[in-house]
Protein backbone atom coordinates (compact mmCIF):
# COMPACT_ATOMS: atom_id res chain seq x y z
CA UNK A 1 0.00 0.00 0.00
CA UNK A 2 2.62 2.49 0.91
CA UNK A 3 4.43 1.61 -2.66
CA UNK A 4 0.54 2.22 -4.48
CA UNK A 5 0.28 5.24 -2.36
CA UNK A 6 3.51 6.60 -4.02
CA UNK A 7 3.10 5.87 -7.01
CA UNK A 8 -0.47 7.72 -6.79
CA UNK A 9 1.49 11.03 -5.90
CA UNK A 10 4.02 10.82 -8.95
CA UNK A 11 0.50 11.24 -10.81
CA UNK A 12 2.39 13.06 -14.56
CA UNK A 13 5.59 12.94 -12.97
CA UNK A 14 5.29 16.58 -13.74
CA UNK A 15 5.22 17.47 -9.99
CA UNK A 16 7.58 19.52 -8.02
CA UNK A 17 8.07 16.79 -5.51
CA UNK A 18 7.30 13.64 -8.24
CA UNK A 19 11.21 12.54 -8.36
CA UNK A 20 10.99 12.15 -4.18
CA UNK A 21 8.00 10.17 -4.92
CA UNK A 22 9.85 8.06 -7.29
CA UNK A 23 12.72 7.67 -4.91
CA UNK A 24 10.07 6.43 -2.25
CA UNK A 25 8.07 4.14 -4.56
CA UNK A 26 11.34 2.18 -5.28
CA UNK A 27 12.68 1.74 -1.79
CA UNK A 28 9.41 0.25 -0.29
CA UNK A 29 9.40 -1.70 -4.00
CA UNK A 30 12.06 -3.74 -2.40
CA UNK A 31 10.08 -4.56 0.67
CA UNK A 32 6.95 -5.78 -1.01
CA UNK A 33 8.55 -7.12 -4.24
CA UNK A 34 9.16 -10.75 -3.19
CA UNK A 35 5.74 -11.06 -1.31
CA UNK A 36 3.96 -10.52 -5.01
CA UNK A 37 4.15 -13.40 -7.39
CA UNK A 38 3.28 -11.26 -9.99
CA UNK A 39 3.48 -7.71 -11.03
CA UNK A 40 1.32 -6.50 -14.08
CA UNK A 41 3.22 -2.83 -14.78
CA UNK A 42 3.14 -0.84 -18.30
CA UNK A 43 6.86 -0.24 -19.33
CA UNK A 44 7.22 3.45 -17.78
CA UNK A 45 6.29 2.20 -14.54
CA UNK A 46 9.10 -0.32 -14.27
CA UNK A 47 11.13 2.33 -15.13
CA UNK A 48 9.56 4.78 -12.78
CA UNK A 49 9.64 2.86 -9.47
CA UNK A 50 12.11 0.00 -9.81
CA UNK A 51 15.60 -0.04 -8.45
CA UNK A 52 17.57 -1.30 -11.54
CA UNK A 53 19.85 -4.88 -11.01
CA UNK A 54 20.45 -7.44 -12.89
CA UNK A 55 17.93 -10.92 -12.52
CA UNK A 56 15.61 -9.01 -10.38
CA UNK A 57 12.45 -11.02 -11.37
CA UNK A 58 12.75 -14.63 -12.53
CA UNK A 59 10.86 -14.01 -15.47
CA UNK A 60 9.81 -11.44 -17.11
CA UNK A 61 6.71 -11.12 -20.17
CA UNK A 62 6.41 -8.80 -22.88
CA UNK A 63 3.55 -8.67 -24.11
CA UNK A 64 2.53 -6.61 -27.30
CA UNK A 65 6.49 -6.30 -27.38
CA UNK A 66 5.77 -4.96 -31.56
CA UNK A 67 4.58 -1.83 -29.89
CA UNK A 68 7.53 -1.25 -27.65
CA UNK A 69 11.11 0.31 -29.03
CA UNK A 70 14.66 0.08 -27.85
CA UNK A 71 13.71 2.08 -24.88
CA UNK A 72 12.43 -1.48 -23.52
CA UNK A 73 15.60 -3.49 -23.58
CA UNK A 74 16.48 -2.59 -20.13
CA UNK A 75 13.60 -5.09 -19.52
CA UNK A 76 16.50 -7.46 -20.75
CA UNK A 77 18.73 -6.49 -17.94
CA UNK A 78 16.19 -7.41 -15.39
CA UNK A 79 14.86 -10.91 -16.21
CA UNK A 80 16.80 -14.27 -15.93
CA UNK A 81 14.15 -15.83 -18.35
CA UNK A 82 12.15 -13.26 -20.98
CA UNK A 83 9.04 -14.06 -23.10
CA UNK A 84 8.70 -11.58 -25.82
CA UNK A 85 4.97 -11.63 -27.57
CA UNK A 86 4.34 -9.92 -30.37
CA UNK A 87 3.71 -9.73 -34.04
CA UNK A 88 5.96 -8.52 -36.83
CA UNK A 89 3.42 -8.22 -39.31
CA UNK A 90 1.23 -5.22 -37.06
CA UNK A 91 1.99 -1.89 -35.96
CA UNK A 92 5.34 -0.90 -34.61
CA UNK A 93 6.24 2.27 -32.60
CA UNK A 94 6.05 5.69 -34.50
CA UNK A 95 8.88 7.96 -33.32
CA UNK A 96 7.02 11.19 -34.81
CA UNK A 97 9.81 14.20 -34.70
CA UNK A 98 12.32 12.57 -33.43
CA UNK A 99 15.16 13.80 -34.89
CA UNK A 100 16.98 10.22 -36.36
CA UNK A 101 20.90 11.41 -36.49
CA UNK A 102 20.65 12.54 -32.80
CA UNK A 103 19.59 8.79 -31.95
CA UNK A 104 22.44 7.64 -34.20
CA UNK A 105 24.98 10.22 -32.09
CA UNK A 106 23.85 8.86 -28.89
CA UNK A 107 24.33 5.11 -29.96
CA UNK A 108 27.72 5.79 -31.09
CA UNK A 109 28.04 6.92 -27.73
CA UNK A 110 27.05 5.04 -25.18
CA UNK A 111 26.54 1.73 -26.47
CA UNK A 112 28.87 1.37 -29.67
CA UNK A 113 30.20 -1.94 -28.22
CA UNK A 114 26.60 -3.60 -27.87
CA UNK A 115 26.05 -6.85 -30.18
CA UNK A 116 23.87 -5.50 -33.04
CA UNK A 117 24.37 -2.24 -31.81
CA UNK A 118 23.17 -0.75 -35.57
CA UNK A 119 19.50 -2.07 -35.02
CA UNK A 120 18.95 0.36 -32.02
CA UNK A 121 17.39 2.71 -34.08
CA UNK A 122 13.53 4.58 -34.48
CA UNK A 123 12.95 1.95 -36.94
CA UNK A 124 12.58 -1.49 -34.60
CA UNK A 125 10.58 -2.58 -32.26
CA UNK A 126 11.57 -4.30 -28.71
CA UNK A 127 10.09 -7.77 -31.16
CA UNK A 128 12.59 -7.32 -33.54
CA UNK A 129 15.80 -7.09 -31.06
CA UNK A 130 14.23 -10.57 -29.70
CA UNK A 131 14.38 -12.49 -33.25
CA UNK A 132 17.87 -10.82 -33.71
CA UNK A 133 18.97 -12.10 -30.68
CA UNK A 134 17.13 -14.97 -29.46
CA UNK A 135 16.20 -18.59 -31.15
CA UNK A 136 13.23 -20.65 -30.47
CA UNK A 137 10.59 -18.61 -31.52
CA UNK A 138 7.12 -20.21 -31.19
CA UNK A 139 4.95 -19.89 -33.87
CA UNK A 140 1.10 -19.46 -33.11
CA UNK A 141 -0.89 -20.48 -35.39
CA UNK A 142 -4.61 -20.47 -33.57
CA UNK A 143 -6.76 -17.51 -33.89
CA UNK A 144 -9.49 -17.14 -31.08
CA UNK A 145 -10.64 -13.71 -31.75
CA UNK A 146 -12.38 -13.03 -34.84
CA UNK A 147 -15.60 -14.58 -37.05
CA UNK A 148 -13.13 -17.60 -39.69
CA UNK A 149 -14.62 -14.86 -42.35
CA UNK A 150 -13.35 -11.79 -40.54
CA UNK A 151 -9.79 -13.08 -40.28
CA UNK A 152 -9.57 -14.52 -43.61
CA UNK A 153 -8.35 -10.96 -44.55
CA UNK A 154 -5.49 -10.82 -42.72
CA UNK A 155 -4.54 -14.40 -43.52
CA UNK A 156 -4.97 -13.39 -47.70
CA UNK A 157 -2.82 -9.97 -46.56
CA UNK A 158 0.16 -11.17 -44.13
CA UNK A 159 -0.16 -14.60 -43.16
CA UNK A 160 -0.42 -16.35 -46.93
CA UNK A 161 2.21 -18.81 -46.18
CA UNK A 162 1.43 -19.68 -42.44
CA UNK A 163 -2.73 -18.54 -42.38
CA UNK A 164 -4.13 -18.51 -38.70
CA UNK A 165 -6.94 -21.06 -37.93
CA UNK A 166 -9.53 -19.51 -36.74
CA UNK A 167 -11.25 -21.57 -33.48
CA UNK A 168 -14.20 -19.19 -32.94
CA UNK A 169 -17.55 -21.49 -33.81
CA UNK A 170 -20.87 -20.10 -34.61
CA UNK A 171 -24.82 -20.55 -34.61
CA UNK A 172 -27.53 -19.94 -37.09
CA UNK A 173 -28.35 -17.27 -35.02
CA UNK A 174 -25.03 -15.15 -35.83
CA UNK A 175 -24.42 -11.79 -37.34
CA UNK A 176 -23.11 -11.57 -40.74
CA UNK A 177 -19.47 -10.98 -40.17
CA UNK A 178 -18.42 -8.91 -43.25
CA UNK A 179 -20.81 -6.00 -44.73
CA UNK A 180 -20.49 -3.12 -46.86
CA UNK A 181 -22.23 0.63 -46.90
CA UNK A 182 -21.51 2.42 -50.48
CA UNK A 183 -22.05 6.14 -50.19
CA UNK A 184 -22.44 7.62 -53.16
CA UNK A 185 -22.69 10.95 -52.35
CA UNK A 186 -19.33 10.99 -50.35
CA UNK A 187 -16.49 13.72 -50.84
CA UNK A 188 -13.13 14.89 -49.24
CA UNK A 189 -12.54 17.92 -47.40
CA UNK A 190 -9.32 19.33 -46.33
CA UNK A 191 -5.96 18.02 -47.63
CA UNK A 192 -3.74 17.33 -44.63
CA UNK A 193 -6.57 16.31 -42.05
CA UNK A 194 -9.41 14.62 -44.96
CA UNK A 195 -12.79 14.43 -43.47
CA UNK A 196 -15.75 12.73 -45.27
CA UNK A 197 -18.67 13.51 -43.82
CA UNK A 198 -21.76 11.81 -45.62
CA UNK A 199 -19.49 9.12 -45.07
CA UNK A 200 -19.21 9.82 -41.04
CA UNK A 201 -23.09 10.99 -40.90
CA UNK A 202 -23.50 7.48 -42.39
CA UNK A 203 -21.48 5.50 -40.28
CA UNK A 204 -23.25 7.18 -37.56
CA UNK A 205 -26.86 6.63 -38.10
CA UNK A 206 -25.78 2.91 -38.92
CA UNK A 207 -24.31 2.52 -35.39
CA UNK A 208 -27.56 4.78 -34.14
CA UNK A 209 -30.05 1.55 -35.56
CA UNK A 210 -27.68 -0.63 -34.25
CA UNK A 211 -28.25 0.34 -30.60
CA UNK A 212 -31.91 0.05 -31.40
CA UNK A 213 -32.07 -3.85 -32.38
CA UNK A 214 -32.27 -6.90 -29.67
CA UNK A 215 -29.07 -8.36 -32.15
CA UNK A 216 -26.94 -5.88 -31.03
CA UNK A 217 -27.59 -5.89 -27.22
CA UNK A 218 -24.73 -5.73 -25.17
CA UNK A 219 -21.90 -5.66 -27.74
CA UNK A 220 -19.07 -3.86 -28.08
CA UNK A 221 -18.34 -1.18 -30.82
CA UNK A 222 -15.76 1.19 -32.00
CA UNK A 223 -14.77 3.04 -35.57
CA UNK A 224 -11.56 2.94 -36.98
CA UNK A 225 -10.58 5.59 -39.70
CA UNK A 226 -8.18 4.25 -42.38
CA UNK A 227 -6.76 7.69 -43.56
CA UNK A 228 -5.52 10.00 -40.79
CA UNK A 229 -7.70 10.66 -37.46
CA UNK A 230 -9.64 13.85 -38.54
CA UNK A 231 -12.59 11.13 -39.82
CA UNK A 232 -12.34 9.54 -36.53
CA UNK A 233 -12.72 12.70 -34.09
CA UNK A 234 -15.42 14.24 -36.64
CA UNK A 235 -17.04 10.83 -36.41
CA UNK A 236 -17.12 10.76 -32.21
CA UNK A 237 -17.99 14.00 -31.83
CA UNK A 238 -21.35 13.36 -34.13
CA UNK A 239 -21.61 10.12 -31.94
CA UNK A 240 -21.65 12.25 -28.97
CA UNK A 241 -24.45 14.57 -29.56
CA UNK A 242 -27.04 11.90 -30.90
CA UNK A 243 -25.61 9.35 -28.99
CA UNK A 244 -24.72 10.61 -25.47
CA UNK A 245 -21.85 9.85 -23.12
CA UNK A 246 -23.35 7.27 -20.98
CA UNK A 247 -24.53 4.73 -24.58
CA UNK A 248 -20.83 5.50 -25.57
CA UNK A 249 -19.91 4.05 -22.17
CA UNK A 250 -21.94 1.32 -22.22
CA UNK A 251 -20.89 0.22 -26.04
CA UNK A 252 -17.59 0.96 -25.34
CA UNK A 253 -17.82 3.19 -28.68
CA UNK A 254 -14.73 4.60 -29.11
CA UNK A 255 -13.26 6.55 -32.36
CA UNK A 256 -9.56 6.80 -33.53
CA UNK A 257 -6.98 5.08 -36.00
CA UNK A 258 -5.38 1.86 -36.15
CA UNK A 259 -2.44 2.83 -33.78
CA UNK A 260 -5.51 4.07 -31.24
CA UNK A 261 -6.58 0.29 -31.29
CA UNK A 262 -3.38 -1.96 -31.53
CA UNK A 263 -3.90 -4.33 -28.78
CA UNK A 264 -7.76 -3.48 -28.27
CA UNK A 265 -10.69 -5.38 -29.65
CA UNK A 266 -14.61 -4.90 -29.96
CA UNK A 267 -17.34 -7.22 -31.10
CA UNK A 268 -18.58 -4.66 -34.16
CA UNK A 269 -15.78 -2.64 -35.90
CA UNK A 270 -17.25 0.06 -38.26
CA UNK A 271 -14.27 1.33 -40.96
CA UNK A 272 -14.34 4.45 -42.95
CA UNK A 273 -12.25 4.43 -45.86
CA UNK A 274 -12.88 8.11 -45.98
CA UNK A 275 -11.44 8.30 -49.53
CA UNK A 276 -13.74 9.48 -52.28
CA UNK A 277 -13.30 10.14 -55.75
CA UNK A 278 -13.01 14.04 -56.58
CA UNK A 279 -13.02 15.97 -59.98
CA UNK A 280 -9.32 16.99 -61.11
CA UNK A 281 -7.94 14.42 -58.24
CA UNK A 282 -6.68 11.26 -57.93
CA UNK A 283 -6.89 9.15 -55.40
CA UNK A 284 -3.93 8.19 -54.02
CA UNK A 285 -2.18 4.15 -53.49
CA UNK A 286 -1.36 2.96 -50.30
CA UNK A 287 1.14 -0.01 -50.91
CA UNK A 288 3.79 0.65 -48.01
CA UNK A 289 4.39 -2.36 -45.37
CA UNK A 290 3.35 0.15 -42.59
CA UNK A 291 0.11 0.41 -44.73
CA UNK A 292 -0.18 -2.91 -44.53
CA UNK A 293 0.09 -3.56 -41.17
CA UNK A 294 -2.49 -0.67 -40.83
CA UNK A 295 -4.97 -2.37 -42.57
CA UNK A 296 -4.23 -5.86 -41.07
CA UNK A 297 -4.62 -4.52 -37.26
CA UNK A 298 -7.66 -2.34 -38.34
CA UNK A 299 -9.59 -5.08 -40.05
CA UNK A 300 -8.64 -8.18 -36.55
CA UNK A 301 -10.12 -5.68 -34.13
CA UNK A 302 -13.33 -7.07 -35.07
CA UNK A 303 -14.56 -9.96 -33.55
CA UNK A 304 -18.40 -10.63 -34.45
CA UNK A 305 -19.18 -8.23 -37.17
CA UNK A 306 -17.05 -5.65 -39.55
CA UNK A 307 -18.69 -3.16 -41.46
CA UNK A 308 -16.75 -1.13 -44.52
CA UNK A 309 -17.96 2.39 -45.47
CA UNK A 310 -16.82 3.07 -48.64
CA UNK A 311 -17.31 5.95 -51.36
CA UNK A 312 -14.99 5.13 -53.76
CA UNK A 313 -15.76 1.97 -55.90
CA UNK A 314 -13.05 -0.65 -57.00
CA UNK A 315 -13.43 1.61 -60.58
CA UNK A 316 -11.92 4.21 -58.18
CA UNK A 317 -8.85 2.77 -57.18
CA UNK A 318 -5.76 1.11 -57.93
CA UNK A 319 -5.85 -2.30 -58.28
CA UNK A 320 -2.52 -1.93 -56.30
CA UNK A 321 -3.60 0.11 -53.97
CA UNK A 322 -4.54 -1.76 -50.14
CA UNK A 323 -8.07 0.05 -50.41
CA UNK A 324 -8.48 -2.34 -53.77
CA UNK A 325 -7.81 -5.39 -52.27
CA UNK A 326 -10.11 -4.57 -48.96
CA UNK A 327 -13.28 -3.58 -50.60
CA UNK A 328 -13.06 -6.46 -53.22
CA UNK A 329 -12.58 -9.11 -50.39
CA UNK A 330 -15.45 -7.45 -48.03
CA UNK A 331 -17.55 -7.55 -51.40
CA UNK A 332 -16.95 -11.16 -51.67
CA UNK A 333 -16.04 -12.58 -48.02
CA UNK A 334 -14.92 -16.04 -47.82
CA UNK A 335 -13.27 -18.44 -45.59
CA UNK A 336 -10.09 -21.24 -45.91
CA UNK A 337 -11.79 -23.90 -48.12
CA UNK A 338 -11.84 -27.53 -46.68
CA UNK A 339 -12.42 -30.37 -49.16
CA UNK A 340 -12.93 -34.32 -49.40
CA UNK A 341 -9.89 -34.87 -50.48
CA UNK A 342 -8.21 -38.32 -51.30
CA UNK A 343 -11.92 -40.14 -50.64
CA UNK A 344 -13.46 -42.20 -53.28
CA UNK A 345 -16.70 -42.37 -51.87
CA UNK A 346 -18.04 -45.24 -54.51
CA UNK A 347 -15.34 -47.54 -53.39
CA UNK A 348 -15.73 -46.62 -49.86
CA UNK A 349 -19.38 -47.28 -50.12
CA UNK A 350 -18.29 -51.00 -51.35
CA UNK A 351 -16.44 -51.63 -49.14
CA UNK A 352 -18.41 -50.64 -45.84
CA UNK A 353 -21.08 -53.49 -47.47
CA UNK A 354 -18.31 -56.12 -47.00
CA UNK A 355 -19.32 -58.85 -44.72
CA UNK A 356 -15.18 -59.17 -44.29
CA UNK A 357 -14.13 -55.68 -43.43
CA UNK A 358 -13.94 -56.14 -39.83
CA UNK A 359 -10.19 -58.21 -40.46
CA UNK A 360 -9.29 -55.10 -42.15
CA UNK A 361 -8.46 -51.67 -40.49
CA UNK A 362 -10.47 -48.80 -41.54
CA UNK A 363 -9.40 -46.69 -44.91
CA UNK A 364 -7.89 -43.35 -44.17
CA UNK A 365 -8.37 -40.66 -42.74
CA UNK A 366 -11.25 -42.83 -40.64
CA UNK A 367 -10.52 -44.21 -37.44
CA UNK A 368 -12.73 -47.28 -37.25
CA UNK A 369 -15.56 -48.74 -39.44
CA UNK A 370 -17.61 -47.43 -36.73
CA UNK A 371 -17.30 -43.54 -38.02
CA UNK A 372 -17.25 -44.92 -41.78
CA UNK A 373 -20.77 -45.82 -41.70
CA UNK A 374 -21.78 -42.67 -39.70
CA UNK A 375 -20.05 -40.80 -41.91
CA UNK A 376 -21.61 -42.45 -45.16
CA UNK A 377 -25.42 -41.93 -43.40
CA UNK A 378 -25.04 -38.50 -42.64
CA UNK A 379 -23.60 -38.17 -46.62
CA UNK A 380 -26.83 -39.39 -47.37
CA UNK A 381 -29.04 -37.32 -46.06
CA UNK A 382 -27.15 -34.66 -47.92
CA UNK A 383 -24.92 -32.87 -45.62
CA UNK A 384 -21.62 -31.88 -45.93
CA UNK A 385 -19.20 -34.00 -43.60
CA UNK A 386 -15.41 -34.09 -43.07
CA UNK A 387 -13.84 -36.55 -41.26
CA UNK A 388 -11.06 -36.19 -39.11
CA UNK A 389 -11.21 -32.91 -39.11
CA UNK A 390 -7.93 -31.40 -37.28
CA UNK A 391 -8.82 -27.88 -34.79
CA UNK A 392 -6.55 -26.36 -32.18
CA UNK A 393 -3.84 -29.42 -32.44
CA UNK A 394 -7.31 -31.67 -31.73
CA UNK A 395 -9.28 -33.87 -34.28
CA UNK A 396 -12.65 -34.48 -34.34
CA UNK A 397 -14.28 -37.80 -35.72
CA UNK A 398 -16.79 -36.40 -37.58
CA UNK A 399 -17.57 -32.48 -38.69
CA UNK A 400 -20.77 -31.54 -40.48
CA UNK A 401 -20.46 -28.25 -42.30
CA UNK A 402 -23.34 -25.90 -42.94
CA UNK A 403 -23.48 -22.27 -44.13
CA UNK A 404 -23.92 -20.69 -40.85
CA UNK A 405 -22.26 -23.10 -38.64
CA UNK A 406 -20.54 -26.49 -37.95
CA UNK A 407 -21.66 -29.44 -35.43
CA UNK A 408 -18.53 -31.89 -34.31
CA UNK A 409 -19.93 -35.42 -33.96
CA UNK A 410 -17.92 -38.06 -31.92
CA UNK A 411 -18.01 -41.81 -32.82
CA UNK A 412 -17.47 -43.24 -29.13
CA UNK A 413 -16.74 -47.05 -29.93
CA UNK A 414 -17.31 -49.95 -27.24
CA UNK A 415 -14.04 -50.66 -26.31
CA UNK A 416 -12.87 -49.37 -23.21
CA UNK A 417 -9.33 -47.60 -23.87
CA UNK A 418 -9.14 -46.73 -20.06
CA UNK A 419 -9.98 -43.65 -18.00
CA UNK A 420 -7.17 -41.52 -19.07
CA UNK A 421 -8.36 -41.60 -22.33
CA UNK A 422 -11.65 -41.09 -21.89
CA UNK A 423 -10.73 -37.88 -19.63
CA UNK A 424 -8.44 -36.82 -22.19
CA UNK A 425 -11.38 -36.93 -24.99
CA UNK A 426 -13.81 -34.80 -22.35
CA UNK A 427 -10.77 -31.92 -21.89
CA UNK A 428 -10.35 -31.97 -25.60
CA UNK A 429 -14.42 -31.43 -25.74
CA UNK A 430 -14.53 -29.11 -23.09
CA UNK A 431 -11.67 -27.03 -24.85
CA UNK A 432 -13.15 -27.29 -28.09
CA UNK A 433 -16.61 -25.82 -26.35
CA UNK A 434 -15.07 -22.81 -25.02
CA UNK A 435 -14.36 -22.20 -29.03
CA UNK A 436 -18.21 -22.80 -29.35
CA UNK A 437 -17.79 -25.45 -30.62
CA UNK A 438 -21.08 -27.97 -30.34
CA UNK A 439 -20.98 -31.63 -30.10
CA UNK A 440 -22.66 -34.70 -30.21
CA UNK A 441 -22.12 -38.41 -29.23
CA UNK A 442 -22.82 -41.12 -30.23
CA UNK A 443 -22.17 -44.80 -28.92
CA UNK A 444 -21.23 -48.08 -31.26
CA UNK A 445 -23.77 -50.33 -29.66
CA UNK A 446 -26.90 -48.08 -29.93
CA UNK A 447 -26.08 -47.15 -33.37
CA UNK A 448 -25.82 -50.86 -34.42
CA UNK A 449 -28.81 -52.05 -32.35
CA UNK A 450 -30.68 -49.32 -34.77
CA UNK A 451 -29.40 -47.10 -36.69
CA UNK A 452 -32.06 -44.90 -37.71
CA UNK A 453 -33.29 -44.63 -34.00
CA UNK A 454 -29.60 -43.47 -32.83
CA UNK A 455 -29.20 -40.67 -34.86
CA UNK A 456 -32.48 -38.98 -34.96
CA UNK A 457 -30.70 -36.62 -31.97
CA UNK A 458 -28.11 -35.96 -34.62
CA UNK A 459 -31.05 -34.33 -37.64
CA UNK A 460 -32.49 -32.72 -34.57
CA UNK A 461 -29.50 -30.96 -33.76
CA UNK A 462 -28.82 -30.05 -36.82
CA UNK A 463 -32.35 -28.50 -37.16
CA UNK A 464 -31.80 -26.50 -34.19
CA UNK A 465 -28.94 -25.46 -35.33
CA UNK A 466 -29.97 -24.33 -38.44
CA UNK A 467 -27.32 -26.39 -40.37
CA UNK A 468 -28.94 -27.07 -43.69
CA UNK A 469 -27.87 -30.18 -46.16
CA UNK A 470 -26.64 -28.84 -49.50
CA UNK A 471 -29.47 -29.72 -51.20
CA UNK A 472 -31.60 -27.33 -49.03
CA UNK A 473 -33.06 -24.23 -50.75
CA UNK A 474 -31.25 -20.83 -50.35
CA UNK A 475 -35.10 -19.56 -49.53
CA UNK A 476 -34.23 -21.80 -46.05
CA UNK A 477 -31.18 -19.80 -44.94
CA UNK A 478 -31.73 -15.97 -44.18
CA UNK A 479 -28.79 -13.69 -44.91
CA UNK A 480 -29.37 -10.30 -45.42
CA UNK A 481 -27.41 -8.90 -48.23
CA UNK A 482 -29.32 -5.55 -48.49
CA UNK A 483 -26.55 -3.43 -47.65
CA UNK A 484 -23.77 -5.34 -50.23
CA UNK A 485 -22.54 -2.93 -53.21
CA UNK A 486 -24.33 -4.61 -56.22
CA UNK A 487 -27.48 -5.43 -54.81
CA UNK A 488 -27.66 -3.13 -52.17
CA UNK A 489 5.56 -19.36 -14.26
CA UNK A 490 6.00 -22.20 -12.02
CA UNK A 491 5.26 -21.96 -7.95
CA UNK A 492 7.59 -19.38 -5.80
CA UNK A 493 8.71 -17.31 -8.97
CA UNK A 494 8.37 -14.03 -9.44
CA UNK A 495 7.23 -12.62 -12.45
CA UNK A 496 6.58 -8.99 -14.59
CA UNK A 497 4.10 -9.17 -17.07
CA UNK A 498 4.49 -5.63 -19.34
Amino acid sequence: MAWVEAVRKIGKGTGKHAERHRQTARKNLEHCRPAIPAWIMPIYLVADTIQPQADLFDVVIVDEASQSGPEALFLMYLAKQIVVVGDDRQISPEFVGVDRDNVELLRQRHVPDLPHSETLGVDSSLFSHASIRYGGRIRLREHFRCMPEIIQYSNKLCYSSEPLQPLRQYGADRLEPVRTHFVPEGYIEGSRHSINKPEAEAIVAQIEACCEQPDYDDRSMGVISLLGSAQARYIEQLLMERLGAETMEIRRLFCGDAYAFQGDERDIMFLSMVSAPTEGRRIGTLSSARDERRFNVAVSRARDQLWLFHSATLNDLNPKCLRYGLLEYCLNPSVQPTQLEGIDLQQLRIDAQDKSRGELPAPEPFDSWFEVDVFLKILDRGYRVLPQFEVARYRIDLVVEGLRGKLAVECDGDRWHGPEQYEADMARQRQLERCDWTFWRVRGSTYYRDPDTALEGLWETLARLKIQPDNATADSIPVDHSDREGSDADAGQLSLVI
